[in-house]
């Protein structure tokens, strides 16, 4: 029987999460009240135009996301068709904004049962999924962030750029590692298209970040500092599992980390609104797996151009035997 302790650790770890969205709401409140006057303005002239680039970059991201996501899944012998797969993904990735667990993981792990993938492969392709995840969005963070950071000037250019080069090697062996967790004969090429899909992913998402400074007049801020931060960032908040969606914890690292180029309201703005883009931006995504599989369905449905047989042919053209 279960002790009194574990029966109760859901019940508190459910209420943790309910209690860090109400401090978070509280402290966005309360700030925001504080420092009105400074973000006003900076709301007030947002330019709108730049936000639409930035959420195609975001879905875009996320598509490559979910073909990475698909081709893990074939280690497992398990095909999904792209549409399906997107679904999913956009699905799953909603749910981490519900308090009370990872729900994240377990939509996805269902959504793995019902297309008769074994418990023992479903753990273990949620656990290479992730760690691919994560390492693809520190290694682009790392890109972006080593060589155009203020905090690190300090460090010697050759030791920067020599940890970028370290963080492009390691991460595809690292994947390359990943995969024998499933299956030792997984093929080069398609560890290869999940290094590559992953980084081509985090690239895009990375600038729709830089959009989002730009949209609010901010121009100072280098591009790749921009994306490195954001990716980062998202990385530090992904692995606090407590914070359903990194909510609070992404947009503090993001107040801190763009602190030596703005004012903390400016920051604080910046983060505000890429949470909202990249929300905005999940629905999207939905609707756009939606879209898809319905196309697909009403493609399915329709009937097919008769191909006439041989004898009707035959029989519309009678042999000339007279010559």
């Amino acid at each position: 029987m279960k002790s009194k302790a574990a029966a109760c650790l859901p019940f508190v770890w459910r209420w943790t999460k309910i209690a860090w969205l109400l401090a978070c709401l509280v402290l966005l409140v309360a700030y925001g009240r504080r420092q009105w006057d400074e973000i006003a303005p900076l709301a007030a002239d947002i330019h709108w135009f730049y936000l639409l680039p930035a959420l195609a970059l975001i879905v875009a991201g996320r598509i490559a996301l979910s073909t990475a996501a698909r081709e893990i899944c074939l280690w497992s012998g398990t095909s999904f068709r792209h549409s399906q797969m997107l679904k999913i993904y956009a699905v799953t990735q909603l749910a981490k904004y519900v308090p009370g667990g990872v729900w994240h993981f377990v939509a996805r792990g269902i959504a793995y049962s019902e297309a008769k993938m074994k418990t023992r492969r479903i753990a273990q392709n949620i656990v290479v999924e992730n760690l691919i995840l994560l390492g693809g969005a520190v290694c682009v963070g790392l890109v972006g962030m080593l060589p155009t950071s203020p905090g690190l000037a300090f460090v010697a250019p050759p030791i920067r750029f020599l940890t970028i080069g370290a963080a492009l090697l390691i991460y595809p062996v690292a994947v390359y590692g990943a995969a024998a967790i499933i299956r030792r004969d997984v093929p080069a090429r398609s560890r290869l298209a999940v290094v590559l899909f992953q980084l081509g992913a985090w690239l895009p998402i990375g600038a729709a970040f830089h959009f989002m400074i730009v949209a609010l007049g901010i121009s100072h801020v280098p591009p790749a500092y921009a994306a490195g931060t954001f990716t980062l960032c998202w990385a530090i908040a992904f692995v606090a599992v407590f914070v359903p969606g990194g909510i609070g914890l992404r947009e503090a690292l993001l107040v801190y980390m763009l602190g030596p180029f703005m004012p903390a309201s400016a920051a604080f703005t910046v983060a505000v609104l890429s949470r909202i883009v990249w929300t905005v931006a999940e629905a999207a995504l939905l609707l756009v797996a939606l879209a898809w599989t319905a196309a697909e369905r009403r493609v399915s449905h329709l009937p097919l151009a008769p191909v006439p047989c041989l004898t009707t042919i035959e029989e519309s053209n009678p042999p000339n035997n007279g010559g």
